[in-house]
């Protein structure tokens, strides 16, 4: 008798295929909290803005170097000057969004120790810039909140940090013993 080919394996598959399926274990991931969740909206939202306010910058940069183009915008001499540093500006608003991307949806420690030493960095650069820069001003008050902003999303990144190296830490026991 012969056999409907509908009936058929496919002859050049690994007998051993069946049994590595009904052997692989859901990998268990830990769950976000609401305050790296926080955390995530608000970096990428001052991400976001810095990436606007640098956008800006470079338009008024375009404006004034070629006046052709019809850009009109206020104060485009001065702000030409900052062209470079908008520039940084993005491509360094841009690392933090992918890097807080990997860091918390991915669930990548690498990148979320990463992303807390970058705010912390960026943190003490705010307030020690504007000690020295405006020294006893209001500016100088001012510009303590966004640095302290910065400080309590690293706290929060650090946070998560530990979080995972913990729960990665316990798989891994965990894996050890199942074997």
């Amino acid at each position: 008798m012969s056999r409907m080919s509908s009936d058929f394996s496919n002859p050049y598959a690994s007998p051993a295929a069946d049994e590595i399926v009904e052997t692989v274990e859901v990998v268990a991931l830990l769950p976000r909290s609401p305050e790296v969740w926080l955390a995530t909206i608000l970096i990428w939202s001052i991400a976001l803005g810095l990436a606007t306010a640098a956008g800006y910058i470079l338009l008024a940069w375009l404006g004034h170097t070629y006046p052709r183009m019809g850009i009109h915008l206020a104060r485009a001499e001065q702000l030409a000057k900052f062209a470079t540093g908008a520039t940084n500006a993005i491509v360094m608003a841009g690392l933090v969004a992918y890097g807080q991307y990997h860091a918390v949806i991915r669930r990548d420690s690498i990148w979320s120790r990463s992303i807390a030493l970058l705010l912390m960095i960026a943190s003490l650069v705010v307030a020690v810039g504007g000690v020295l820069l405006f020294a006893g001003s209001l500016t100088m008050w001012l510009l303590f909140l966004p640095a302290a902003l910065g400080i309590l999303l690293s706290v929060i990144m650090f946070r998560w940090y530990s979080q995972l190296f913990a729960f990665r830490r316990q798989q891994r026991r965990l894996g050890k013993k199942s074997r």
